[in-house]
């Protein structure tokens, strides 16, 4: 795929992902598709500062989550550790999301 495509697509499926009017299942499709592709530094960080204000629990938990999985699964990702303590950590089963 071209890189400019490819960037237009991002920039879609970023905006569906930050629509929170937009249903979960609609959400979480979009987030596993830009994973897949290997987002950039600048918008995990992006993401890491989004899961302070996301009202969507789900949304906040799995962004929270695939960031840590990333992070201990793969080497690559190692810069992922000043991403990290920037997010808000996954909310414990039951609690609510109000900060």
């Amino acid at each position: 795929m071209p890189p400019e495509t490819r960037e237009e697509c991002m920039d879609m499926l970023s905006s569906v992902l930050d629509d929170v009017a937009e249903s979960s299942s609609i959400r979480v499709s979009c987030y596993i598709i830009i994973l897949t592709w290997r987002p950039t530094p600048a918008w995990w960080h992006m993401k890491a500062i989004d899961t302070w204000k996301e009202p969507n629990r789900q949304i906040a938990s799995m962004s929270f989550k695939s960031t840590i999985i990333k992070y201990t699964s793969d080497r690559r990702f190692k810069w992922l550790d000043m991403i990290i303590p920037i997010m808000k950590p996954a909310p414990a089963s039951g609690a609510s999301m109000s900060s």
